[in-house]
């Protein structure tokens, strides 16, 4: 006996016309899978790594310490939150180890263009209780 090869098919609409739902089940599930790996990534992956790595490339370009208490990234509505930045007095100086600029909080909002032109497109830059230190040398 030989076997249709039409058996092996996709499901095709039956004879009244209807549409088979099990069709959609596939890229349905294939969707929420990729919204809960951005969600995961977004949400935990990205804080931890911004939180470990900014500090110390920050700090190595203006040659002192920099502090960061907190990181937030929503990345569904592309909003990033850091929180206790604190950028220090140079060492070696009278001054060392005393915040030279601090902000409690920084929100900014990228938007989705973003994505598209791969460079930072910002909606808004909120700055919350910035503290800068002067000094006066005379």
């Amino acid at each position: 006996m030989e076997q249709d090869s039409r058996a092996t098919a996709a499901p095709a609409p039956d004879a009244t016309g209807s549409f088979d739902p099990r069709r959609l089940l596939r890229p349905i599930v294939g969707f929420v899978i990729f919204l809960l790996l951005v969600a995961v990534l977004g949400f935990f992956g990205a804080p931890m790594l911004v939180r470990h790595y900014l500090p110390s490339i920050v700090g190595d370009f203006l040659g002192r310490e920099v502090a960061l208490d907190g990181v937030g990234f929503n990345p569904f509505t592309m909003t990033a939150e850091l929180r206790g930045v604190r950028i220090m007095e140079p060492q070696g100086g009278e001054n060392a180890g005393e915040a030279a600029l601090s902000v409690e909080r920084i929100v900014v909002n990228a938007q989705l263009s973003s994505l598209f032109y791969r460079a930072p497109v910002v909606s808004a830059l909120t700055l919350e209780g910035p503290r800068v230190k002067i000094v006066r040398l005379a």
